[in-house]
């Protein structure tokens, strides 16, 4: 053991006390209570001083122990190659996959059974809080995380990707910024979370922004920051399908002026009617899954394409879709991918749901819409460090308002006035009034500034904004985690042919608790699942077991043991203490 190691044992056992949320971590001190404290705790190699918790000592038994969430180790391939990037992001990457969707449901896991599998963990609430916040101070965590997660979908190679933000309403007191919630369909308090998921529907990066710019004007900055994040050269082609809410004249110009980025997304305001059978270049049938790989639906598609007459760097595609019930729909596409294929690019406009499916799973199963943190910064403390822009002034705004509101009166005076066969006194002198008004208010917009920096109307207004560092670096790791899942179910799926309950019955599965034989070279693990399996089904686990034990998986506690699955016979379940 080393000094560092030596000075870190010794500050664990001497610090007694709930920690401090104030502590410092300098040197070779460790403010965690929970490091260490047991006798048969022995301290493996810590490189890092500062760590708060570290790894065992390979752990041997001659008789298999009771452990709970023993099924977390089908992971296992996926936790031994996480990069030592801190030893608290595979705890918060192990609690998300055991279903705790934040910090405070973490309470409800068995530090104990998973101390004996991995590593010591740090157990109290406030522990794991500090930490979280003490390890998203900086970027490179989150860097190293996102090429840890693009490796698992092999990102790196592909190059088309679907782009969405995501917006999570925020129902709290604080004066923040409103922006558009398509949920709701109104103007709400919230924060977006722009998503990049693969083509093939996995989340490979996400920022987090209010709504001080548009997705418009955070665009081209996202896709920058995306190639620099995953190591993307700027020679190669990344083409970006995206909703109708991007739509914006002088972007596309940009977008086609930038270096080698594509756009794929849905013409505004499209209206149908230009649709000639004459044109139609070509048919093509899609087919979408249901119940099982034999159940399916198909969709026919027609399509001709030209050059938009709005843009002639850019092509429209009007597309003729028509879904199993026989009911046809005419949109139009427009992308300056002029010369891909054209059945390419409506494939991938109408795979949107993929993207759109995730949310939901990814807030269901992930806890993607937890806020994990309340902290703010004011918009005073902001200036200087963000760009500002120049909006519509809001005493413009007022004005408007106003004049709208007394021309919509004027307009029902004067047609009441206008149809009305007997003269009134009354309404003519509203009428002379409101005129005198309006002209007034008229007068006064032209002696008015119609522009005035947004920063400096947030800060009048004492808006706020949510510090989202805390928030980010858990998402990134709740996206590894729902692409370790996805990875992990892919051979289930295929043996279980049955889509209406596979993510039901895997969960399950990983959730078992079990029986662990820790062997000097070999690590026994039996599962002992909640669900009673039929023989059919019992079949199919068993198999996917030995798929996984062919495979010879690593215990994911560095000592580069090999495990081997073996599901409980349920006819022999005696259990003895």
């Amino acid at each position: 053991m080393n000094n560092n190691e030596s000075g870190l044992l010794e500050n664990c056992l001497e610090k007694k006390s709930e920690i401090d949320a104030e502590a410092k971590i300098s040197g070779s001190e460790n403010t965690d209570n929970d490091c260490l404290r047991s006798s048969d705790n022995k301290v493996c190699e810590n490189n890092n001083p500062n760590m708060m918790f570290t790894k065992l000592v390979c752990k041997q038994s001659e008789k298999h122990v009771f452990s709970h969430h023993a099924g977390i180790l089908l992971y296992s391939f996926f936790l031994a190659g996480l990069p030592p990037v801190i030893l608290f992001a595979k705890q918060l990457l192990i609690s998300v996959l055991l279903g705790a969707l934040n910090i405070e449901q973490s309470k409800l896991l068995n530090f104990s059974s998973l101390k004996n599998m991995f590593f010591k963990f740090s157990k109290t609430l406030n522990s794991q809080r500090y930490l979280l916040g003490e390890y998203s101070k900086t970027d490179n965590h989150m860097k190293d995380l996102f090429r840890y997660n693009s490796s698992i979908v092999n990102a790196r190679n592909i190059s088309d990707f679907y782009y969405d933000p995501h917006s999570k309403p925020y129902r709290g007191f604080q004066n923040i910024l409103k922006g558009w919630c398509g949920n709701l369909g109104r103007p709400e308090k919230l924060i977006n979370m722009d998503f990049i998921h693969t083509c093939f529907g996995d989340p490979v990066w996400l920022f987090h922004h209010d709504s001080f710019y548009d997705l418009r004007e955070r665009f081209l900055k996202n896709i920058t920051e995306f190639r620099s994040t995953l190591c993307i050269p700027e020679k190669q082609k990344l083409t970006m399908v995206v909703d109708r809410g991007i739509y914006k004249l002088e972007l596309f110009d940009e977008i086609i002026n930038s270096c080698n980025n594509k756009i794929i997304t849905w013409e505004k305001g499209y209206k149908k009617g230009q649709w000639d059978e004459n044109k139609i270049e070509g048919k093509f049938i899609m087919t979408k899954y249901r119940n099982n790989s034999r159940d399916m639906l198909f969709y026919k598609f027609e399509y001709m394409s030209m050059n938009w007459s709005k843009n002639n760097k850019m092509n429209q595609i009007i597309v003729k879709a028509t879904n199993p019930k026989g009911r046809t729909i005419e949109l139009s596409i427009i992308t300056n991918e002029k010369a891909r294929a054209v059945e390419e690019i409506i494939r991938l406009m109408f795979k949107r749901w993929l993207q759109e499916n995730d949310f939901k799973y990814l807030k269901k199963h992930f806890g993607i819409d937890e806020i994990t943190s309340y902290d703010t910064i004011p918009y005073s403390s902001l200036k200087g460090l963000i760009e500002d822009k120049l909006v519509k002034s809001g005493e413009i705004k007022s004005i408007n308002k106003d004049k709208n509101k007394l021309e919509k009166e004027l307009k029902k005076l004067l047609l009441s006035e206008n149809q009305s066969k007997n003269k009134n006194k009354k309404r003519e002198n509203k009428i002379l009034v409101l005129t005198e008004q309006l002209s007034k208010l008229k007068t006064k917009i032209k002696n008015v500034s119609e522009k005035e920096s947004k920063l400096d109307a947030l800060i009048r207004d004492e808006t706020i904004k949510l510090k989202t560092n805390k928030k980010a670096l858990l998402d990134v790791i709740k996206i590894i985690a729902r692409n370790i899942f996805y990875k992990s179910i892919e051979q289930f799926k295929i043996l279980y042919d049955n889509y209406r309950d596979d993510h039901v019955m895997f969960r399950n599965f990983i959730d078992a608790d079990g029986f662990i034989l820790y062997g000097e070279e070999i690590v026994d693990v039996i599962l002992c699942p909640t669900a009673q399996y039929p023989p059919n089904k019992r079949y199919i686990f068993e198999k996917f077991l030995g798929n996984i034990n062919k495979a010879n998986p690593i215990m994911p506690d560095g000592s580069n043991r090999i495990i081997q699955f073996k599901l409980a016979d349920d006819s022999n379940n005696e259990i003895a203490i």
